[in-house]
């Protein structure tokens, strides 16, 4: 008799080796805030929601394969196992959505912290926030209205009906991307207005445009959906299972490399005492410098007094050639 089919280690690739460095990275950005003296504000706590969501999705995803056999065919398995991975499923996806829209609003938070200072670009992010908010309300209702009754999702031994649920994710997983691409374009044309020199632009754009690898992965997850069955649940969504966890990881580890730069400051001036950046490093107070150039690491809280809005008018970070600024007054 030749073994059951089991394709569990993916869930293990997608989760265990991306969750750890997320982990990581999110401990990195706020050891770079207080390193930097800077407050935490809602870019940080967004960020931890996400990762919070991103561990909770990696304890379900694990416990499907060692409760309810996902990675097997459904026809192998015992119908009770099948019926709490549906179940468990949905819980899954209610944490995605989640997941996705935190992390995004992570971008969106530390962009105005950064750039809020420029009119139409707050009003961008606003407009951002508003589908966000629309995203995280009609994705969940539709997935779990989806089937009407719900519990026809887990058990079809009853009468009701479903929506096409492979369209559905299809079609939520394409929204996300165009959500990623707009998000990760954004803030590329304040970089180029920065008065700075242009390969600190181009560095700064470039950590930006890093967030496209994302875009790259859900692409990936969406092309997945083809091989999805609905009648073989714990068998054809392992792909997209690996790829959602590997896509979220990304976006977070992404979401915090703008952040880390006081942390490498302070790597390298430990290595490179002697040279003038370490001593300048050592002599100015935490979260300045002598430079007039972009240094993501001194922005503060943007409701505060020493907001970004006054860091850039007092340095003249940006070119004000278009009045912008004048509701700031």
């Amino acid at each position: 008799m030749s073994p059951t089919p089991d394709q569990a280690w993916k869930i293990y690739v997608g989760t265990l080796t991306t969750i750890v460095p997320a982990t990581l990275a999110v401990g990195a950005r706020f050891l770079a805030r207080w390193i930097g003296g800077i407050h935490y504000w809602w870019d940080d706590w967004m960020v931890l929601i996400a990762l919070a969501d991103c561990w909770a999705m990696t304890g379900l995803r694990l416990a499907a394969v060692k409760y309810f056999g996902h990675g097997k065919h459904a026809a192998d398995l015992p119908e009770e196992a099948v019926i709490k991975f549906d179940k468990s499923f949905i819980a899954v996806q209610m944490l995605y959505f989640v997941d996705v829209v935190a992390t995004k609003a992570a971008f969106l938070f530390l962009y105005y912290r950064i750039f809020g200072v420029n009119v139409w670009f707050r009003r961008a992010l606003y407009f951002l926030a508003f589908l966000l908010v629309a995203f995280l309300i009609a994705c969940p209702i539709v997935a779990v209205a989806g089937c009407q009754p719900v519990s026809y999702y887990w058990n079809k031994n009853q009468q009701g009906s479903c929506i096409n649920e492979v369209d559905f994710y299809r079609g939520n997983g394409i929204a996300n991307v165009i959500l990623d691409f707009v998000i990760f374009c954004l803030p590329v044309p304040m970089t180029l207005r920065l008065n700075t020199t242009v390969r600190q632009k181009i560095i700064i754009s470039g950590i930006f445009l890093l967030g496209f690898f994302v875009c790259v992965i859900s692409i990936i997850r969406i092309v997945a959906f083809n091989g999805s069955n609905p009648k073989d649940m714990t068998w054809s969504t392992v792909e997209t299972a690996m790829w959602s966890s590997i896509e979220q990881a990304i976006s977070i580890i992404c979401a915090c490399l703008p952040t880390l730069r006081p942390l490498f400051r302070r790597l390298y001036s430990s290595t490179a005492h002697n040279s003038e950046n370490a001593n300048s490093y050592h002599t100015e107070p935490r979260g300045k410098t002598t430079s007039n150039n972009i240094t993501l690491s001194q922005f503060t809280n943007s409701g505060e007094a020493d907001s970004t809005a006054g860091f850039a008018r007092s340095s003249n970070h940006y070119d004000n050639d278009d009045g912008d600024d004048d509701d700031e007054q």
